[in-house]
């Protein structure tokens, strides 16, 4: 195989984890991921999210932490300490600690109509977890961890697509694709570990359903991306008008992630919400809205249906 048809056969996927809510007794953890061919990820979508950056005046080095944005509609949030406010965001979006509502909604509509355009495959793996009683020395020592559980059934989750992917196509020439892992891994992330032993056991052993033949030649490598490479050219040492990788498919899984993984699991919510949360009914369901939904001065951007517009194929 030569390296032109090596590169078509690739595809990538960015990961992200998220803490969908937790109480005493009882948490709800996801990973999502996003898979796509790598040159149509190259060659469309890097393009693309830099225009948008460029467009909306965001600098080399500045990661677009959604849930920062989200955070500038809270109408305390001026009043927070600096450590608890994002300067380079609302350097973006605000003037004079007043957020600007029509540029920040034009943003939205133009990250979701870039999203309309792109293909790619969603799959989350969510897990509820309850707590153990155990004693917390003889938990670390024998029971592995939330983040090693969910980690090792979406490798295989995101191993199935590719297979299915591969060779369920109706083409006669079918090939084992393979697909580069880039996990949302600061260099502080508390369960990296986890995560790199995760992988590497389902690398040594397979996972539940495919061996480890399959894995080792369907999944080509794990990275871990930190925070500081996102929205940066990571090919150029200085400004250029050519644009290398700045692993936008980070920020974009930082912006699904979160919604898309509470779509999957408020059923769960819900209950947990009213059992361990001492809530209404009524309560819950506001509560899980409110997490589900955005609006922004009364115009709706995101909803279960917004995303399910976009995200045509939502495993």
């Amino acid at each position: 195989m030569n390296r032109e048809e090596f590169e078509k056969n690739m595809y990538i996927t960015y990961l992200d984890e998220v803490i969908n809510y937790e109480f005493k007794e009882v948490s709800y953890k996801s990973i999502v991921s996003i898979t796509m061919r790598k040159l149509d990820y190259i060659n469309i979508l890097e393009p693309k999210w830099t225009e948008l950056r460029i467009k909306y005046g965001v600098t080399d080095g500045v990661c677009l932490h959604f849930n920062d944005i989200k955070a500038l509609l809270n109408p305390t949030y001026f009043n927070r300490k600096e450590k608890d406010r994002n300067f380079s965001i609302e350097k973006i979006f605000c003037l004079d600690n007043k957020v600007n509502y029509n540029k920040l909604i034009c943003f939205y509509r133009d990250v979701l109509n870039i999203l309309k355009n792109i293909n790619f495959k969603i799959i989350i793996t969510g897990k509820r977890f309850l707590k153990p009683r155990t004693d917390k020395k003889i938990v670390e020592k024998y029971i592995n961890t939330d983040w090693y559980i969910i980690f090792k059934d979406h490798l295989d989750n995101l191993a199935n697509y590719m297979y299915n992917t591969s060779y369920n196509s109706e083409s006669s020439k079918r090939k084992l694709l393979k697909t580069k892992l880039r996990y949302d891994g600061d260099f502080n992330l508390g369960n990296k570990m986890d995560i790199r032993n995760a992988f590497s056991q389902a690398i040594a052993n397979g996972t539940s359903k495919f061996n480890d033949k399959f894995i080792k030649e369907c999944f080509d490598n794990l990275k871990f991306v930190d925070k500081t490479e996102v929205g940066k050219c990571t090919i150029c040492p200085k400004d250029c008008n050519i644009r290398g990788i700045s692993h936008a498919g980070n920020e974009i899984l930082d912006f699904i992630a979160l919604y898309i993984s509470n779509f999957n699991c408020q059923v769960d919510m819900l209950k947990d919400y009213v059992k361990f949360g001492n809530k209404t009914e009524n309560e819950a369901k506001d509560i899980v809205d409110k997490k589900n939904i955005l609006h922004i001065n009364g115009k709706l951007i995101l909803s279960k249906e917004v995303l399910k517009g976009i995200c045509i194929d939502i495993n």
